[in-house]
C-alpha cells in the first residue's frame, strides 16, 4: 500500500516538472519571417534590402540577440548592426539587412543568418544568462549578367470621382525581374453604360507613370485619364503595352462620376428597431431607424427596408427623404402591415446620393398569437387545478399515515 502511494507521488512530481518545462519552452518559442529568402537574377552592384520580422506569442522578458552570418555568400551580406533587442513586452520586432553582391560569380549563392539571444532580465546591449534561444533564416540568390524584364499587372480599378475631376486608373505591378519597369503606354476607352454610342478614347504615355524597382510590388501606380467625364456610370477598357505589344488587357472596369460635394458626404446607420417580435395578422409594424451625417456636407438619406420571407424579398418599403446637416442625426419611422403567417426578416439600409450605408436586420414573426396565448392560459389553469388536486391527495395521505403510526404506537406500547 505504501509503495502504491510513493508511485503516485513520483508520477505527480514528474508530470508537474514536464508541465513547467513545456510551458517554459512555449513561452520562449521564437519565430522569424521570412525564414527562406530568394532572389533570382541579381546583378553585381545591385544592393537589395531585406526586412525580417522576429515574433513570439508570449513575451516573458527582454531578449538581446547576437546576429551572425555564415556560408559561402556571407561576404555579400551587409549587417547594419550585429545585435537586435526585443523588449520585455514586445511580441515582434523588425530587422533589416542587405544583399550586396560585388564581384560575385554567375550562379547560385547561399548564406545563413542566425539570431542567438538570451532571455530573462536583460537590458539593451547586455547578454542574459537565463536561457539561450535562437532562430535562423536562409538566403539564396542567383547572379546573372543579363538584364531581365519580367512583371505583371493586376488590381486595375478606377475610383469614383466628382464632376469636373479627372478619373485615375489605378493598378498594381509585381516586378520579378532585375530592372525597374513601367508600361510603355496605356490605351483606354470610356463608354456610357446607358448609351453605347457615347464613348471616348485616350492614351497614357510612359512618362506619366512611375517606375517599379526590381523585386518589388507596388500598388501606388496610377495614371490620369485625359478628360473629365459628365455625371454618370461608365465602363472602361484598358490595354497595357510593353515593347509595342499588348502585355495585358482589362475589360468592364467600373467608373462612377458623381455631383460635386458628394464625396464629402458621409452617412452612418446608427440604430434600427421594431415595436415587438411577435405580431398577429395585420398588426401595425412600426420600424424606427436613426441616421447620422458624419461628414462635412449635408446628406439626404432615404431609409429602405426589404421584407423577406424564406430568404426571398417579398416587399420593399421606404421612408421620405430627410436633409441632415454635417455632424447631426435624424430619426426615421416607417409603418407596415403583413397578413400572411411566417417568420420574417427586415433588412434595412440608407441610401444618400450615390452611396449606401451598412445593413441592419431584425427578425420577427406573424401568426395567431392571441389563440396561442389563450391556449397557454388554459394550460396554466389546468396545471393549477391538477396541482391543487395533488396537494389535496398528499394531505389525505399524510393524515392516513399519521393515523396508522398512532395506531401502531398505541398497539405496541399501551
Amino acid at each position: 500500500m505504501f509503495q502504491k502511494y510513493i508511485r503516485k507521488i513520483i508520477t505527480s512530481v514528474l508530470l508537474l516538472l514536464i508541465g513547467v518545462m513545456c510551458t517554459r519552452s512555449v513561452a520562449l518559442a521564437i519565430g522569424i519571417a521570412p525564414s527562406m529568402i530568394n532572389f533570382d537574377n541579381m546583378r553585381n552592384g545591385q544592393k537589395q534590402a531585406v526586412e525580417m520580422t522576429l515574433m513570439r506569442t508570449d513575451p516573458t522578458g527582454a531578449v538581446n540577440f547576437n546576429i551572425s552570418v555564415s556560408g559561402e555568400a556571407a561576404q555579400f551580406i551587409d549587417l547594419p548592426a550585429n545585435s537586435f533587442y526585443l523588449s520585455a513586452d514586445a511580441k515582434n520586432g523588425k530587422y533589416t539587412f542587405y544583399i550586396n553582391p560585388v564581384g560575385a560569380s554567375n550562379g547560385l549563392h547561399t548564406a545563413n543568418l542566425l539570431f542567438v539571444g538570451s532571455s530573462g532580465d536583460v537590458k539593451k546591449g547586455e547578454t542574459g544568462s537565463v536561457m539561450k534561444i535562437g532562430v535562423g533564416a536562409r538566403v539564396n540568390f542567383t547572379i546573372t549578367e543579363n538584364q531581365i524584364k519580367n512583371y505583371t499587372i493586376s488590381n486595375v480599378y478606377l475610383a469614383t470621382v466628382e464632376e469636373g475631376g479627372a478619373p485615375f486608373l489605378n493598378f498594381y505591378i509585381n516586378n520579378s525581374g532585375n530592372v525597374e519597369v513601367r508600361p510603355d503606354k496605356i490605351n483606354y476607352k470610356v463608354q456610357d453604360v446607358t448609351d453605347g454610342a457615347n464613348f471616348k478614347t485616350g492614351q497614357i504615355l510612359a512618362d506619366e507613370m512611375n517606375f517599379t524597382p526590381p523585386w518589388e510590388s507596388s500598388g501606388k501606380n496610377y495614371a490620369a485619364l485625359k478628360e473629365p467625364m459628365p455625371i454618370g456610370v461608365y465602363k472602361v477598357s484598358a490595354d497595357f503595352y510593353d515593347n509595342n505589344n499588348i502585355k495585358q488587357s482589362f475589360e468592364d472596369l467600373n467608373l462612377q462620376v458623381v455631383p460635386k460635394g458628394t464625396l464629402k458626404q458621409s452617412g452612418e446607420f446608427i440604430s434600427f428597431k421594431l415595436n415587438g417580435d411577435k405580431f398577429s395578422n395585420n398588426d401595425l409594424l412600426k420600424f424606427e431607424a436613426v441616421a447620422n451625417s458624419s461628414g462635412e456636407a449635408t446628406i439626404e438619406p432615404v431609409l429602405y427596408i426589404e421584407i423577406k420571407l424564406n430568404g426571398k424579398t417579398i416587399d420593399l418599403i421606404k421612408s421620405d427623404k430627410k436633409s441632415i446637416p454635417g455632424d447631426q442625426r435624424a430619426n426615421f419611422v416607417v409603418t407596415h402591415r403583413l397578413s400572411a403567417d411566417g417568420d420574417y426578416e427586415a433588412d434595412a439600409y440608407f441610401e444618400y446620393g450615390f452611396q449606401q450605408t451598412e445593413h441592419k436586420k431584425i427578425n420577427f414573426s406573424i401568426g395567431n398569437f392571441e389563440m396561442e396565448k389563450k391556449s397557454g392560459q388554459n394550460l396554466i389553469n389546468n396545471f393549477t387545478i391538477s396541482k391543487n388536486m395533488v396537494s389535496t391527495g398528499i394531505s389525505v395521505m399524510v393524515v392516513v399515515l399519521i393515523a396508522v403510526i398512532g395506531w401502531f404506537i398505541k398497539k405496541r406500547y399501551f
